[in-house]
């Protein structure tokens, strides 16, 4: 079971394009206090959103704590993560990506929403 302990949210940011489709999936910064899903395992992460908003709503993003995010494939409990292509978080493997956090509920396929404790951004040497 996901929980989502001790999260620090921002809420001064909104949404730059539809996310309502994309709760409980990494965003990114792409203009003054706007985000927007990450596309990219290389790309900047601000957090992880924690609503639906649709375009120019107010975004939910988690920047802090343990959250609930999306897995976009089976991870073990205790793996450091990244972002897919879809904003969804996936083992930490490749040089030059971006660990966000370390997952603490296992993860048993893509889909499944997972508990993450958001641990600061790292690049992967």
């Amino acid at each position: 079971m996901s929980y989502n302990n001790n999260v620090v949210v921002d809420g001064t940011m909104t949404a730059a394009a539809d996310l309502s489709a994309l709760q409980f999936r990494a965003v990114r910064i792409t203009a003054a206090n706007a985000v927007n899903q990450v596309t990219a395992a290389t790309q900047v992460f601000a957090g992880v959103l924690q609503n639906k908003p649709t375009s120019g709503q107010s975004a939910e993003v988690a920047v802090a704590g343990t959250v609930k995010w999306e897995a976009g494939a089976a991870i073990s409990a205790g793996a450091e993560v990244m972002c897919d292509s879809v904003g969804r978080c996936i083992t930490a493997v490749t040089t030059g990506n971006r660990v966000c956090g370390i997952i603490k509920t296992a993860a048993g396929a893509a889909g499944e929403i997972v508990s993450v404790m958001l641990t600061g951004v790292r690049v992967l040497p």
